[in-house]
């Protein structure tokens, strides 16, 4: 089943999750999703700790 994400004046498909191996190495965007749409994530350095990304 592919879900839909809409912004204002796009909408993008995202793929889905069939396997982590596929979401991790893989070449489709398929984010963890929920019904109020996509869910954030915070990325952090391994080492420091040190947020480097929230999306």
């Amino acid at each position: 089943m592919t879900k839909s994400v809409s912004n204002p004046g796009q909408t993008i498909q995202l793929a889905p999750r069939l396997s982590v191996e596929a979401v991790e190495e893989g070449a489709i965007l398929a984010p963890r999703s929920n019904a109020d749409g996509p869910i954030p994530v915070l990325t952090t350095d391994a080492g420091s700790g040190e947020v480097l990304m929230i999306a």
